[in-house]
């Protein structure tokens, strides 16, 4: 969760720093409208337990109201991790919630990660024009036992698991060539 003051001001104390572990309701950061301001002071605090990963600001600096790019301080739950990722809208009605997923992410030596689809949505994404050419449908997926190293952000290639057949002979398409009508 990013934290992002909910009123312009002037940070007036962060309450964490990276790496420490949080508690539900404990106070992250507080915010005044002026820093002479004799004003009280009540603290923004986490909406649940996790861990923070991200202090982007300082005591004494000026944050925006609810400016979703002047995030003061972010705090994750490493318990746990999810994947969105984007399906075109032609294998999007192949995927269903339970299917098993291979995860690799390319900052981790480790293989394959497994994984497990955990919603789609119902609505795609429109296509830009310019980048993509086709609508895409958003599909989370759970992470099951994360590795330790895995970190909030990292990127990461998706296999979805839509169809197992035992005892074939699989060969990527960019390895066969073609030579008239002989493959």
């Amino acid at each position: 969760t990013a934290f992002v003051a909910p009123y312009a001001g002037y940070i007036s104390k962060i309450y964490v720093k990276v790496g420490q572990k949080v508690d539900q309701n404990a106070p992250i950061v507080s915010i005044k409208s002026s820093l002479q301001s004799p004003e009280p002071v009540y603290p923004l605090r986490a909406p649940f337990a996790g861990t923070v990963v991200d202090v982007a600001k300082m005591e004494g600096e000026y944050v925006n109201e609810k400016d979703a790019k002047d995030v003061i301080v972010r705090i994750d739950d490493l318990t746990s991790y999810y994947v969105i990722a984007r399906a075109p809208e032609l294998d999007a009605s192949r995927i269903r919630k339970g299917m098993e997923v291979e995860i690799r992410v390319s900052a981790l030596e480790r293989g394959v990660i497994k994984g497990i689809v955990r919603d789609i949505d119902l609505s795609a994404q429109d296509a830009d024009g310019w980048k993509s050419q086709q609508s895409t449908f958003n599909v989370r997926v759970e992470v099951l036992n994360p590795p330790e190293g895995l970190h909030s952000g990292q990127s990461a290639i998706l296999d979805i698991v839509t169809n197992r057949i035992a005892n074939v002979l699989f060969v990527e398409h960019e390895f066969i060539n073609q030579d008239g009508d002989k493959h």
